[in-house]
């Protein structure tokens, strides 16, 4: 089947719609300093995107390599969250950009009626922080977000609670994300999958997970979902 032909498109967001990380690491970064931890810096920072922000803080913990015993690491980990989470709250549409193409993409997808959705490890409360802010409410038939269910990608549940709710069988979806969490997820969905090489992941571990599509711009990827447009 053309990727074109799926009944609906289910998107991941950040590193595939959009470009967060700078807004995403900058408020990482900050929070780092208030408890005097060197940043991370953007380069390193985007390789820790995709499974979200908790995950993202607990791996910049790991190479930031601290000596620290367990209880003070514990006790470091809930206020650097607590901080990033403030910060990011400001923070989240300051330098953050739609791909190239991006909003065009979906506007001309949406007009000609087809399905949306959008299914991101990203919390709710950012999610309708930038959806209004970038101009796509109302394009989306369904939108998952990370804290509304107990797993999130790579675990299948946010998938099969997409297609639920869309009243879609697995076979007439394909999600497309840029991360290893898109790959898991959708290998234990049992459903088709896209991935675009733009995102945040290492493009050698995308190559090697099998994946159904492997798009390297946004371009390309809208040339693929809507392949009569010019």
């Amino acid at each position: 089947m053309q990727l074109s032909n799926h009944s609906i498109f289910l998107f991941d967001f950040d590193g595939t719609l959009i470009d967060s990380a700078p807004d995403l690491i900058w408020s990482l970064d900050s929070a780092l300093k208030t408890h005097g931890i060197p940043p991370i810096g953007l380069e390193k920072g985007r390789n820790l995107i995709g499974s979200g922000a908790v995950k993202m803080i607990e791996k910049a913990l790991e190479i930031s390599d601290l000596s620290y015993p367990p209880a003070k690491q514990a006790d470091l980990f809930v206020d650097l969250t607590k901080d990033f989470f403030s910060i990011y709250k400001r923070e989240c549409t300051t330098r953050s950009l739609l791909f190239p193409g991006i909003f065009e993409m979906l506007i001309s997808l949406n007009k000609k009626h087809k399905r949306l959705g959008l299914v991101t490890n990203k919390s709710r409360h950012f999610i309708e922080l930038m959806i209004p802010f970038y101009g796509l409410q109302d394009l989306f038939e369904v939108i998952v977000c990370g804290d509304d269910l107990p797993q999130r990608k790579p675990h299948p549940l946010m998938i099969f609670k997409a297609c639920e709710i869309c009243q879609v069988s697995l076979k007439e979806a394909v999600l497309i994300g840029d991360s290893i969490a898109d790959v898991g997820a959708a290998m234990a969905a049992e459903i088709n999958l896209c991935l675009v090489s733009y995102g945040y992941s290492d493009f050698e571990k995308l190559i090697n997970s099998g994946e159904s599509w492997l798009v390297k711009t946004p371009r390309e990827l809208s040339l693929l979902l809507n392949p009569h447009d010019s």
